[in-house]
Formats: structure tokens, sequence, C-alpha cells
């Protein structure tokens, strides 16, 4: 796969942006880097001659967006979701990669939509967004004032993936957020079955998303995710067998 066709398969999702401006600059950050694909999700009005003039030759951009209603929506269909923060908590990931690692990610990830997910200018991302995501790219700062601007967090990212992924030989088609979910959840009733997890506690909700992650940044072909349901099944068939 060439790095025309990696970018190509890039989109931008903003989460409820609140400023024209910003969107209009990131418009222009993202197609100076090859990345033609913008998604915004929340549907409001926004001021589109502030859009434009912060977009210049970028505008084509905002004119072809899709715009949804939730983060559900732009995920919808994709390979692997990547959200960009700088907050770490209880709830969140429980690493995270440098926008270079997520370049060496990408170069590599087998054929599939990839977005990348950025939060709202004022608080970023909620613990439900990111835990929607299937990964984390964290953009390090100084402590003296870590904040960044959205389009300045854009911008760093994709200029990251414009400079460092590489053409790279073709790899098989990953499967996609739906066959993941279901590969999820076969995996989780084959644990319960087995009384893996304790009733008084989160274990269930804990193990489901890192089963998820696990499945989305492995990049699995369609082949080796029916063995690995093949594998969590039998685990379940056996463990009653033996009870």
């Amino acid at each position: 796969m060439t790095r025309d066709e990696n970018l190509n398969r890039i989109k931008v999702v903003l989460q409820e942006p609140q400023d024209s401006a910003n969107i209009g600059s990131v418009c222009r950050a993202i197609k100076t880097m090859g990345i033609t694909h913008l998604t915004v999700v929340g549907k409001r009005e926004y001021n589109i001659d502030r859009l434009k003039s912060l977009s210049v030759h970028a505008f084509d951009l905002w004119e072809k967006a899709t715009i949804v209603e939730t983060l559900d929506d732009a995920l919808k269909g994709t390979a692997l979701s990547v959200a960009f923060t700088r907050r770490k908590g209880r709830y969140r990931k429980l690493s995270s990669w440098s926008p270079l690692e997520l370049a060496g990610i990408v170069e590599k990830y087998p054929d599939g939509e990839i977005a990348l997910v950025f939060g709202r200018e004022n608080n970023g991302l909620t613990d439900e967004e990111v835990e929607k995501c299937n990964a984390v790219c964290t953009i390090e700062t100084s402590p003296i004032f870590p904040s960044l601007n959205l389009a300045q967090s854009v911008q760093i990212g994709a200029y990251m993936l414009f400079s460092n992924i590489k053409d790279h030989n073709n790899l098989p088609h990953a499967i996609g957020r739906e066959k993941i979910d279901e590969t999820t959840e076969s995996a989780i009733d084959a644990l319960s079955l087995m009384g893996f997890f304790k009733e008084s506690s989160d274990e269930k909700e804990s193990y489901t998303n890192f089963i998820k992650d696990f499945l989305s940044r492995g990049g699995f072909s369609e082949s080796e995710r029916q063995r690995i349901d093949k594998f969590f099944t039998k685990l379940s068939l056996i463990s009653r067998f033996k009870k």
C-alpha cells in the first residue's frame, strides 16, 4: 500500500467542535498533509464565512464533509479508531501511542478505514467517547502549559502521518468494527459461561473493553477472527463438559 493510499483511508473526526474558525483551520491543516476526509459530530450552525476564510483553499473539505449526530455514527464501519487526548484516568485506555508510533501503526495496518478522533475545544473527549475508540494517541507537551488548540493538535498528528508513512506491501483486509463487536460479545459470553467473572465487580465491563481494544489494535483478518471466536467457543464447551 502506498503512502497516498494510506492517507486516503484516514478520516479526521471532530467531536462537537464549537468554533467555526477551528474547523476551517483543521480543513487547511489536513489537506496540506494529504488527508481529505472530514467528519463532524453534532449538528449545529457555523459561521460559514469565518470557516471559509480560515480554510483558505481547503474549503472543499468542509463542502464534502460528513455530518453525523453521534460518535457511534462516525465510527461505524471503521477498522481502527484513535482518540487524541492527553488526559489519563481509571476509565481511559491503559496505554497510548505517540503520533510517531501511530504513523508506524497506520503504515503497516491492514486495509480498512481509520478514524482520528479529536474532542471539543474546551474540554476534549469524555471518558465514554474515548472508550468508544480502539486506541489513544497523546501529543507530548510541556507541563508548564500542556493545552493545545484543536487545529494545532490535528496539524501535528497529520504531519507525523504524512512525513513518516512510507510505501508498504499489500496486507490482508482487517476486520471492521462490527465484526470486532461480534467476536468480543462471543468471547465475553464464553467467559461468562465458564464463571470467569466475579458477580460483585466490574470485571466483565473491563474485559469487554480490553478484548475489543486488543482485537482492534491487532489488525486481524477474517480468518484469524474466526479462529479466535472458535477458541473461546471451545473453551466454554470444554468447561461445561468437565462440570
